[in-house]
């Protein structure tokens, strides 16, 4: 019989561990990186060229997950707390919408015109 120190699933479980640690602090240094994006810029669509390539391919990355239902609840929730959508269009649909009724609580009415 091996000893814990000997036994290699022992090994393989820690070597994993230490893995699913890693992948978890990128994670959560891509989600600050978005976080403060959002604060900068007042919108979360990254774009995945030039110098937010990186972080733009990430939130992409993590739109697809969102959409085929393929990520963690934490990290669902995390993202929904900071107003992160899986679809942009929605987001832009829900912000186009809230300045309608804005618009339609100042005027009576909901005619815009441009």
């Amino acid at each position: 019989i091996l000893s814990n120190a000997e036994n290699p699933l022992d090994s393989d479980l820690d070597q994993k561990e230490q893995l699913k640690s890693k992948w978890d602090h990128i994670w959560n240094q891509k989600f600050l990186d978005l976080l403060r994006y959002g604060q900068d810029f007042g919108h979360m669509k990254v774009p995945q060229i030039g110098n937010m390539a990186v972080l733009g391919q990430w939130v992409n990355h993590q739109r697809l997950k969102l959409r085929r239902g393929s990520i963690s609840r934490e990290r669902m929730e995390k993202l929904a707390s900071i107003g992160f959508r899986s679809h942009v269009q929605q987001s832009v649909w829900d912000k186009t919408y809230s300045r309608l009724k804005d618009f339609l609580a100042r005027t009576g009415h909901a005619s815009v015109t441009h």
